[in-house]
């Protein structure tokens, strides 16, 4: 099942230009949303003789929308509009590098060696050579793995798709999981200790050993850092301005030095999340980075219960120990993920 996350950027800006130029307060430009002209690589598929069909000639993983507001200069925009063109295509590569369910090629034949390719020579007895950027986020959620005892589990594909297709489902294609399905899916989990066995990383090459554990079929995911990564990498486009990007809106990062206005953040109230007025305000200055994480959004309701996308990888079923987290810090992938 194809998917795709919206990554939503709403961005502002502060020049030091000098306070007679021509302003614009409100300026939201509106550069749509992307499509494969920012990209030279295109969904695929192999066949078991390793031949390679392209399936589509249209590449958008991420819909990306930018927004710009809160005094851009006039003398600025041509800058921010180069800047846009160099970012927005920077988010299609992230997009291809961390999608886990397509592959793509580019004319050459030549393919992007990302998360799907991974998960498709699980089990291999080689080193597999990754695109740097997939290689470092896999390293992240593997030391993110480690580091909350397997609360956050990179290895939970079977069940992210399990559940993802019941909770996206809009047609009624999927009924409510079953028991024995979540037991079968729970069942290709590994354990933290199989996990250190299953990896072994070069850093030189930016490639990794992924070693097959009897009777698991191990399916790797970044659904809970890949948003978070993307608004870091993208700082780096944007050093030097003061600048806010909401990924979905649940993963923000801001950039730039403290200034006398605060940025002004609405954190949903779960109870009350299509009602008036049911937010938390936050007012924070300078660099940061800030998620949250809530069961209000990507869930359904089933028998009076609430199911939704984040899942316990010890039960196999949605988490039921927090209504809402928010939390604030200096790594939007980290953030994510704990």
């Amino acid at each position: 099942m194809k998917k795709r996350f919206l990554l939503l950027a709403s961005l502002m800006l502060l020049s030091s230009c000098q306070q007679e130029q021509k302003v614009y307060k409100e300026y939201c430009p509106n550069f749509g949303f992307l499509n494969q002209s920012y990209s030279s690589y295109y969904p695929c598929e192999i066949d078991e003789d390793n031949n390679i069909t392209i399936v589509s000639k249209i590449i958008s993983p991420f819909n990306t929308f930018f927004e710009y507001t809160n005094h851009i200069y006039e003398n600025e925009l041509n800058e921010i509009k180069s800047i846009i063109n160099l970012s927005n295509n920077y988010v299609i590569h992230l997009s291809m590098c961390f999608d886990r369910h397509n592959l793509y090629v580019n004319n050459k034949n030549e393919l992007l060696k990302n998360l799907a390719y991974l998960n498709m020579n699980y089990g291999s007895s080689t080193f597999i050579e990754l695109e740097q950027e997939t290689y470092d986020l896999l390293k992240i959620a593997y030391d993110l793995t480690l580091l909350t005892d397997g609360r956050f589990n990179m290895c939970i594909g079977d069940l992210s798709t399990l559940w993802d297709n019941y909770i996206k489902d809009t047609q009624g294609l999927y009924t409510f999981p079953s028991e024995e399905e979540v037991n079968k899916a729970l069942s290709n989990v590994p354990s933290v200790e199989q996990i250190k066995e299953i990896f072994v990383f070069d850093d030189e090459t930016h490639s990794v050993k992924f070693n097959r554990i009897e009777n698991k079929n191990i399916s790797v995911t970044f659904g809970g850092v890949a948003k978070g990564r993307a608004t870091d990498l993208l700082k780096y486009y944007f050093e030097g301005k003061r600048t806010l990007i909401s990924a979905g809106q649940s993963s923000i990062s801001a950039y730039g030095d403290s200034f006398s206005d605060s940025w002004k953040l609405g954190i949903i109230n779960p109870l009350y999340s299509f009602e008036k007025d049911a937010y938390l305000l936050l007012k924070k200055q300078g660099a940061f980075s800030f998620s949250t994480s809530g069961d209000y959004q990507n869930c359904k309701i089933y028998q009076g219960n609430r199911y939704h996308h984040i899942i316990n990888p010890f039960t196999g079923y949605p988490s039921t120990s927090f209504r809402s987290i928010s939390l604030l810090g200096d790594s939007g992938a980290y953030l994510d993920a704990l």
